[in-house]
């Protein structure tokens, strides 16, 4: 279990980062291109690990778009795009990346609460209630 909080740390640590880092490349870049570049590194860097560690072709990958999960993977996709669209735009064009961000991931905090309870029937207690106000009070503070 104590590897689990390490990678926890570990992919705040780097997450946390990435903000101020896209904020400076979207004075060079606009946000699409942004995206394109991205994607396009992130492609030529993947596709080698999946070959090597999944040990399947490419062929295969391409069979996998007739499972009956790909149009939820659709609908993921256009999710993430439009988040980073989006992101990108208030970083561009209001720079308050703390802000932004403790914004951001205090209220994801809450929506995921209240999704668990609502869709998936998470019992709600009086703990997330609490906790709930305490980040509700703590982004009024940060504004």
């Amino acid at each position: 279990m104590n590897n689990l909080y390490y990678l926890i740390f570990f992919t705040v640590l780097i997450s946390s980062l990435t903000p101020f880092m896209k904020r400076n490349i979207l004075r060079e870049f606009s946000i699409l291109e942004q995206i394109i570049y991205t994607n396009i590194i992130i492609l030529i860097i993947i596709i080698p690990i999946y070959s090597y560690y999944e040990k399947k072709t490419l062929s295969y990958f391409l069979k996998q778009t007739k499972n009956k999960e790909f149009t939820n993977l659709l609908l993921y996709s256009l999710i993430i795009i439009i988040a980073l669209i989006t992101s990108g735009y208030i970083l561009q064009n209001f720079g308050s990346v703390i802000k932004f961000k403790g914004i951001q991931r205090s209220l994801s905090i809450v929506l995921l609460t209240i999704a668990g309870c609502c869709i998936y029937k998470e019992e709600f207690t009086l703990k997330m209630l609490s906790g709930i106000v305490c980040i509700l009070l703590g982004i009024y503070l940060l504004d």
